[in-house]
């Protein structure tokens, strides 16, 4: 990476990290969850084969399958084994209580357990980056999900009296021991990782990723606390932001469509008060992987015609997800027979031209892609320092497990070097794509990242990898979540 690329990473972060303090308050919702992390090793899958009873080679034909859902202890280790051999993220839902429980009972659960749902990573990364007030909706909120929180002050939970009073404390001030206890079971393997099936030739994970395995009836049905529905208005009031996810998790197998358009109605409602009460808030949200088409169907349909969030964030799989479901079938199909950059940005286009987008971001391993559309307020220099900013945050959270912004940023730009071969690949063939459709010169946008088209900025950065990451889970969400919340900053203080 050349010194040009060096420096806007350093003013990026110093900028950035002053700005952020600026902020009036960020609100997060919906989902949080706890997350437990179960060991993948062959002594643990060899266990549960033999707790199920099943025959190694049925299972080995079996992992070509992609069923999306959990009904069985089965379906587990095939969604397992499927991610682990495409190194692929994906999230299933468990459809029933008694897979729940044996899974629980016989999987090996390693302890602490941490913080999941992207409304509860984002809470806690956003409050470590000292933002004065985050607040973050929990609906439900048992001693075990509190305190996963951190002990930061600046992250509350609004909370309403015996009169009727709306307030706020922080998470582990008002548990409720009588929550059920709900756990996502996660397993993370690295890039390179291999297993062996009945003695056969190794699999080696392609890339480091996780499976994550979902039973969480609340977070399911989408509830919403009485207090953050009653106090919308005051919560939107003291906050800059309005970042969104978890519609993902509504399970269309066990709701009819009726009921699923109500949800989504719901939350948009929800959004509207809140922006009446205060006109400058702006929405973001962070789209989920799932097979559920149903669910993001309904919510493109009702957000083309409502827009009722102004950003979007997504990883690769989910712009392909996002694609089908906007009817680009032969898009799709060269996205996935060949995910080229030069495909990869035409979808972008596609997306935030039908869902009428402000903003689009998608986050790559190697690149961070920003489409905003052209306004006066709108610098393409912020939007770019913003990504960097989140770079750094995302590389630190990889490595390290946490974040601490005083921390020296050093350690993470010391394999940056001045020659183009040591750009991450992915940037290196967006440049490659945009010279190809004539918008820039290869060299010119691998030198800033930045260039006009129609009434768009195109804006990109080369980021920070980390070969072996403590966890993966929860990286896409820090991304999205420091890279909007840092362009408002930026934005709102003027640098």
């Amino acid at each position: 990476m050349n010194n040009n690329w060096l420096n806007i990473y350093r003013e990026s972060h110093s900028k950035t990290v002053k700005s952020l303090r600026q902020l009036n308050g960020i609100t997060v919702a919906f989902n949080t969850n706890i997350d437990a992390i179960v060991n993948f090793t062959p002594p643990m899958v060899q266990q549960l084969i033999d707790k199920i009873g099943l025959e190694p080679q049925s299972l080995k034909r079996r992992i070509h399958e992609w069923k999306g859902i959990i009904e069985q202890p089965v379906d587990y280790l095939i969604g397992l084994f499927g991610c682990f051999k495409e190194g692929r993220a994906s999230e299933w839902l468990i459809q029933n209580k008694e897979t729940y429980e044996f899974l629980k009972r016989h999987l090996p659960i390693n302890q602490p357990l941490r913080m999941g749902g992207q409304a509860g990573i984002m809470a806690n990364v956003l409050a470590l980056l000292d933002i004065p007030l985050v607040i973050t909706h929990c609906a439900s909120l048992p001693k075990e999900q509190a305190e996963l929180f951190i002990s930061k002050e600046n992250i509350v939970v609004p909370v309403v009296d015996s009169n009727g009073e709306l307030f706020y404390l922080h998470p582990r001030n008002t548990s409720n021991p009588s929550d059920p206890v709900y756990m996502h079971f996660i397993s993370e393997f690295r890039k390179d990782d291999q297993f062996v099936i009945l003695d056969q030739e190794p699999w080696a994970c392609p890339r480091s990723n996780r499976f994550i395995a979902t039973y969480d009836p609340i977070n399911n049905n989408l509830e919403i606390s009485q207090a953050f529905m009653e106090g919308i208005e005051q919560i939107a009031k003291k906050t800059d932001a309005f970042l969104i996810s978890g519609f993902h998790l509504l399970p269309p197998e066990k709701l009819a469509l009726a009921e699923i358009k109500q949800k989504i109605q719901t939350v948009a409602r929800l959004i509207d008060r809140a922006r009446e009460a205060n006109p400058g808030l702006k929405t973001h949200y962070e789209l989920c992987g799932t097979k559920q088409t149903i669910i993001l169907k309904e919510l493109f349909d009702f957000s083309k015609e409502y827009q009722f969030w102004d950003s979007l964030g997504a990883n690769e799989r989910e712009l392909v997800d996002a694609l089908e479901i906007l009817g680009e079938t032969q898009l799709v199909k060269a996205l996935s027979s060949n995910m080229t950059q030069e495909k990869v940005l035409e979808g972008a286009f596609i997306i935030t031209e039908q869902l009428a987008l402000q903003r689009f971001h998608l986050h790559e391993f190697g690149c961070y892609l920003v489409l905003h559309r052209k306004k006066p307020s709108i610098n393409p220099e912020r939007i770019r320092a913003a990504l960097c900013f989140s770079s750094l945050i995302a590389a630190e959270r990889a490595k390290t497990g946490t974040i601490n912004q005083h921390s020296s940023i050093e350690p993470f730009l010391n394999n940056f070097t001045g020659k183009e071969e040591h750009f991450p690949k992915t940037f290196k063939e967006l440049a490659s794509a945009i010279e190809k459709k004539g918008l820039c010169s290869r060299d010119q946008f691998l030198a800033s990242g930045i260039l006009e088209h129609n009434n768009y900025f195109i804006i990109a950065v080369p980021t920070i990898l980390i070969d072996n990451p403590k966890f993966t889970v929860g990286l896409g969400d820090t991304i999205s979540s420091t890279a909007f919340v840092a362009e408002l900053a930026l934005t709102k203080t003027g640098h």
